[in-house]
């Protein structure tokens, strides 16, 4: 089973590109290379893609509806009418409800602002608009970061007289509202970029209405674009590219430098963006407070400024901890179900929904299955849902909308509500059509490397690297893979399970490797692979590769192995068996077993004491195969030589020894552990 991936070797044609994209931009081969391999095979489109800034903004005009939104605006103006922005209560709907605020009101239209908190529900909340209106006159309505699936909301507030506009980016429904939509999205218009994010969209209305003026917006659209995971590519680059440069400035907006407090005397950049800015402003919603952030975005008054910073990294280490529990929870739960389906879905009426959505990002990314996790009360059910690459969670939820209550989002995100008694049946036909639709090596993550090394490294070339930030979804930073044999290790600072070790092209740092050094001295050749990174502190640099995985040799064997295997073997006597049933069984019996247990893609782990055993099972020749423990947590088939005892093969439903052991471990859990005994 393929587990990493190098690009393809390039053809004397695509090798000419590459030299003159390295030529024409003043770079590497080797960067130039890891260009064209993400698509920029041109001189021009490298030139496009180093150069990133303001100066590459499309014509917000291009945008479908633009037109007739800034009219709309502009007798808003003219007959002294107020307008009402409703945002979301994410780090993204809050930047995007900032964003056009403080536009309009630039702009010369009266404005107020709202987000809904979580209680409210997704999208446009009817009666929280009519709840404002009944306090304040209200003559349109702009939403920012949903409404193109509130159809029939807009539809009455339409009757009740007010003028609506949505400015949005969430998947086109079937039957959109009867108002003016702004949406990239949208089929038909000539705006060649379709991943703005809300705030992104609203930046350019911002645009339309002042021109340059509202490039002073650029902060938050930069952090709305990676809070809400859109591609650092394209209009985003340039986006995130300015408001880094913002935000690193000696202007930096107030709000945002308090934000930022925990972060001094490092460079911000788009990592700053994803783990210090977004989830900050995302707890405010989480913890029910989503009008906490968008009040920072808005004040002008710094004490205030300062206390609502302070409160929103507050929500945020409460955040943390309440996300600790609710994942060890849905944890234990899921121990109990299983986690063998091509989707899981887990509820639990008492879950805040706050928080289902980091932790089925979590746990899509722990076990490479979309996840949807529920909360809710009286029978009614909201959940977040989070997938992983090649799998379109919104797809797949909109194949079952039949049964479901509301739904809306992306390919990678979505949110939707079932009723109780319609949960199974949502659970049963979701993993249908993913069986049928969606390709099962999406269950399988494949790391790309952009090339194998086998030499040492350069300074100058991991410096030229930097030339590719931004760096984040869809695109990463680059990673390489390098080839080590029986290699030792030491720590890096005592207490933090942190070790440092050294091959032939960087010497390498693996955050919390020290519970895996074991592997490190197995005398088979093993995969590292890594970031390069590049510190310089004054006159001083410092060139390290950071450990993202070890991979074990797809038959990994050698006589050196086997003694080692076996003492293994021999540290396991120490250990009692307990609570577990172990079966014997024939080698014919073992075999039928193991053709059983492969009909599903998840849930065996096949034990073997002697590398060698392996031969025997060719059946098994497509699965991975790891030492003392699984090679993954998502709890895929997998073939494990000399299991440990520590190692964790909870999630496991079947267990098998291929061979006799000098003894069984225990597995956990009462199921039974088999075991040849005839081999």
């Amino acid at each position: 089973m393929e587990r990493l991936r190098c690009h393809p070797a390039l053809s004397g044609r695509e090798r000419k590109i590459v030299e003159e994209i390295a030529l024409a931009n003043g770079l590497s081969p080797e960067t130039a290379e890891i260009l064209f391999a993400r698509g920029l095979d041109s001189a021009d489109k490298a030139y496009a893609f180093l150069n990133p800034g303001r100066h590459r903004f499309h014509d917000p005009f291009l945008l479908s509806g633009m037109k007739e939104c800034v009219e709309r605006l502009e007798r808003a103006r003219r007959e002294g009418e107020r307008a009402l922005v409703y945002g979301d209560y994410d780090a993204d709907g809050v930047s995007a409800a900032a964003i056009l605020y403080r536009a309009l009101r630039k702009f010369g239209v009266e404005a107020l602002t709202v987000v809904p908190e979580r209680e409210n529900g997704y999208g446009l909340n009817l009666g929280l608009v009519e709840a404002i209106a009944e306090e304040t006159a209200i003559d349109l309505v702009i939403t920012v970061d949903c409404g193109i699936s509130n159809r029939e909301e807009i539809s009455e507030l339409m009757d009740l007289g007010m003028d609506v506009i949505v400015t949005d980016h969430h998947e086109i429904p079937p039957a959109l509202p009867e108002c003016v939509c702004i949406n990239p999205h949208l089929p038909g218009q000539d705006y060649p970029f379709d991943s703005l994010c809300g705030a992104g969209v609203a930046f350019k209305l911002a645009c339309a209405l002042l021109g340059e003026e509202a490039y002073s917006y650029l902060d938050f659209a930069a952090v709305a674009t990676v809070a809400d995971s859109m591609p650092l590519v394209g209009e985003n680059r340039d986006i995130v590219f300015e408001g880094l440069k913002m935000l690193g400035g000696k202007r930096v907006r107030p709000a945002m430098k308090y934000l930022l407090s925990s972060n001094k005397d490092r460079e911000v950049n788009a990592q700053t963006l994803a783990y210090v800015l977004a989830p900050r402003i995302n707890a405010a919603g989480r913890m029910g407070d989503a009008n906490a952030a968008l009040s920072l975005f808005l004040s002008e008054d710094e004490n205030e400024i300062a206390d609502l910073a302070a409160r929103l990294s507050a929500y945020n280490l409460e955040r943390q901890a309440e996300c600790d529990k609710l994942y060890q929870a849905a944890k234990a739960q899921l121990e109990k179900k299983g986690a063998y389906g091509n989707i899981i879905m887990l509820y639990d009426e008492t879950w805040a929904t706050g928080f289902v959505g980091i932790v089925a990002a979590r746990l899509a990314e722990e076990y490479a299955r979309p996840v949807i996790m529920f909360a809710g009360q009286d029978g009614r059910l909201k959940g977040s849902a989070r997938s992983v690459d090649g799998i379109n969670i919104f797809e797949v939820i909109s194949s079952q909308k039949a049964l479901l209550r509301e739904f809306g989002g992306h390919a990678q995100a979505a949110g939707v509500s079932v009723e109780r008694e319609n949960f199974e049946a949502f659970e049963a036909g979701a993993d249908a059509y993913i069986a049928a639709h969606c390709d099962p090596s999406a269950f399988q993550p494949v790391l790309t490397v952009e090339r194998m090394v086998d030499r040492p490294l350069t300074a100058a070339f991991v410096s030229e690297l930097n030339r590719l930030e931004p760096c984040g979804v869809g695109n990463k930073k680059p990673l390489f893979a390098t080839e080590i044999g029986s290699t030792d290790c030491s720590v890096l600072k005592q207490g933090t399970g942190h070790i440092t070790f050294h091959t032939d092209c960087l010497d390498m740092i693996w955050f919390g490797g020290l519970k895996d050094a074991d592997l490190l001295k197995l005398p088979v050749k093993k995969t590292v692979v890594f970031e390069a990174n590049l510190s310089v502190f004054g006159r001083s640099q410092s060139l390290r590769g950071y450990v993202k995985e070890l991979l074990m040799p797809e038959k990994p064997g050698g006589g050196e192995l086997g003694l080692y295997l076996l003492a293994n073997a021999l540290s396991q006597l120490q250990y009692e068996t307990f609570g577990q049933d172990d079966r014997p069984l024939g080698e014919a019996e073992t075999h039928a077993f193991v053709a059983e247990a492969l009909a599903r893609p998840h849930g065996a782990v096949f034990f073997a004491a002697r590398a060698e055993t392996l031969a025997a099972f060719p059946e098994l020749a497509g699965l991975p195969v790891s030492v003392y423990k699984p090679p993954e947590r998502n709890l895929l088939n997998a073939v494990v030589l000399s299991p440990k005892e520590e190692a964790d093969f909870g999630g496991f439903a079947r267990v098998i020894w291929l061979d006799r052991p000098l003894k069984s471990i225990n597995v956990g859990g009462d199921r039974p552990v088999y075991y040849n005994c005839e081999r």
